[in-house]
């Protein structure tokens, strides 16, 4: 009988973005926008529900996103996985606001 192994992690995302809060807060809550930027090479994973529960409460133009998991699966890389498509779910943000 195999062993599945469990993974855990938290990571955070710093950026100082030089757009508008409004701007930034908007190509996280309004659907179509995110949907241009939040999204993983096709090649690389398969999307199965995309929803967002979007809340207003934030101040300044700092983004923060802190993340923390538990990967039950005995997944290869686990949070470091995780960690690295979420450095490229931010990137792909950062050039959304800069077009």
């Amino acid at each position: 009988m195999s062993q599945r192994t469990a993974s855990h992690g938290t990571f955070t995302i710093e950026r100082d973005l030089p757009h508008p809060p409004a701007r930034v807060f908007a190509a996280w809550a309004d659907p179509k926008a995110k949907a241009q930027w939040f999204a993983a090479p096709r090649d690389a994973a398969k999307e199965l529900v995309r929803e967002h529960d979007f809340r207003v409460g934030g101040k300044g133009t700092r983004l923060i996103l802190t993340e923390q998991g538990a990967y039950l699966d005995g997944g290869i890389d686990g949070h470091k996985s995780r960690e690295q498509g979420t450095v490229g779910l931010v990137a792909n943000l950062e050039k959304f606001l800069d077009g």
